[in-house]
């Protein structure tokens, strides 16, 4: 399982300015940033192993909570938009659980209506210290952004973890609200109907939908679609705006070999250029519906260095310019 990195800068952030070493710490979990091409992730087992030199640095056995906490949802990156501009508190978490590619991989997340609103995944029982953290860390920083969001409308119907009870509850009870059930067969956040029909005040209904549709349009064709082709997609599409991607970034992040990449997809009918480029005619069409979305901001969100070269390629696509195509999607 792999989980954004974010945290873990986070963490060492938290135990600088709590007078602690982050180098420290970071000698002694062994941690190494990742790199560029590994997608901004993490092993989850990596980063507890951090979580738990955090703690021991700091004598905090709560530390996760803490670090959750203090984190906002920006520590998730893209989702965090999808969250903090849904209609509801409902549909914030069901953002979180649907869009979870975006700040993890392999982790099983679940969703759930039923007398309520349940949300939450499976860490399967590793006992270490660090993902104890990590579990009550992913928990903590869903509950305080949340309190944030809605301020003293935010209610924990309930909370359960995987792991033992460890120290008292007063914690728990001050950091999330209510003390959480222990030894749990998954990790989960229970709040009541009336939590999740809370609605988000100032969020900008405007600029979510296309946000929305830029984390679903590469993730999936549907039913029974390619798992690769949609994964390989998927990872286009998270760096995208920052430079198109070649193969061996993304074989990278799909733990593969450029050339077994490139085998497979050819055995599938494509090539890696033509998913890069297929990604780019997705969004650049989403992103064009978007009116205060200009040009030049497409051109970049796309991965092109200018937009004379976007302007040229989307011609190639569908035969007339971006403009063009923009002005008769309004008329």
């Amino acid at each position: 399982m792999q989980i954004t990195a974010g945290f873990a800068e986070g963490a060492l952030r938290l135990v600088a300015r709590s007078g602690g070493s982050a180098d420290r710490v970071k000698a002694r979990a062994k941690y190494r940033a990742p790199s560029p091409a590994a997608a901004g992730l993490l092993e989850s087992q990596e980063i507890g192993r951090l979580l738990e030199c955090c703690a021991a640095e700091l004598d905090d056995p709560y530390f996760g909570l803490r670090l959750g906490a203090t984190l906002d949802l920006r520590a998730l990156g893209t989702i965090s938009y999808a969250i903090a501009n849904a209609r509801n508190v409902g549909i914030g978490l069901r953002n979180l659980i649907r869009y979870r590619s975006s700040y993890s991989r392999d982790f099983d997340c679940f969703y759930e209506r039923n007398g309520g609103v349940v949300a939450g995944f499976r860490l399967y029982g590793e006992s270490s210290a660090g993902l104890r953290h990590l579990g009550e860390l992913c928990v903590a920083i869903v509950v305080h952004a949340m309190q944030t969001l809605v301020d003293d409308r935010w209610e924990s119907a309930e909370i359960k973890f995987e792991h033992e009870r460890y120290g008292s509850t007063s914690e728990y009870r001050k950091l999330l609200g209510c003390v959480p059930r222990f030894h749990h067969v998954r990790t989960e956040l229970r709040i009541r109907e009336i939590t999740a029909e809370e609605i988000i005040p100032f969020a900008d209904r405007v600029l979510l939908p296309v946000v929305e549709r830029q984390l679903t349009a590469v993730v999936t064709d549907g039913p029974g679609a390619d798992h690769l082709l949609g994964t390989t997609r998927t990872e286009i599409a998270r760096v995208l705006c920052d430079g198109a991607p070649n193969i061996d970034e993304i074989s990278h992040r799909l733990r593969l070999s450029s050339r077994t990449l490139q085998r497979r997809l050819r055995e599938r009918g494509t090539s890696y250029r033509g998913l890069l480029c297929d990604v780019r005619k997705r969004l650049a069409r989403e992103y064009l519906n978007a009116r205060q979305v200009d040009l030049l901001e497409v051109s970049l969100l796309l991965g092109y260095s200018d937009l004379s070269a976007f302007d040229h390629a989307f011609h190639s696509w569908f035969g007339e310019t971006p403009s063009a195509y923009r002005e008769r999607m309004i008329e």
